[in-house]
């Protein structure tokens, strides 16, 4: 699948836009909505863009600690929330 213009951006700039929001019922919603951008980006990777996929992995794994920080969501078995995302 081609890349879209700018489609390994659109995934960060959701993630951003996570870190800046405050409100519990945004975040939410923004969390969602980066998840599935990271989701969409990583089916259109190749096996040459290991460093974009390994900042997505980072990515989600502070899109989940944001979950269980700020959101309260449950910690999963073996996860301790704490992925290196910062509140």
């Amino acid at each position: 699948m081609a890349d879209t213009p700018n489609s390994s951006h659109n995934w960060q700039q959701a993630v951003q836009a996570v870190r800046e929001e405050d409100d519990p019922q945004k975040l939410a919603v923004l969390i969602a909505a980066a998840e599935g951008a990271i989701f969409l980006r990583f089916q259109e990777l190749t096996a040459s863009d290991t460093n974009e996929a390994e900042a997505m992995a980072q990515a989600v794994a502070t899109l989940r600690s944001l979950q269980v920080k700020k959101l309260k969501f449950p910690v999963w078995e073996g996860d301790t929330g704490q992925h290196g995302g910062s509140s």
